[in-house]
């Protein structure tokens, strides 16, 4: 897992809110460990997320 550090200091050089690379960081590992579930990874299919709209 990521520090608390080096996740401010990537967050603040790509110019983006610590929370939403939290986030991605956390939404990713979560996605590995059910790819890695050998029993979910052919029944599941991720297909993106919410499209920004405004």
């Amino acid at each position: 897992m990521i520090r608390e550090a080096e996740l401010r200091r990537r967050a603040a050089s790509r110019g983006i809110d610590p929370m939403i690379l939290n986030l991605d960081y956390a939404l990713g590992w979560f996605l590995a460990a059910l790819y890695a579930a050998n029993h979910l990874k052919d029944r599941l299919r991720f297909t993106g997320g919410a499209k920004a709209t405004g």
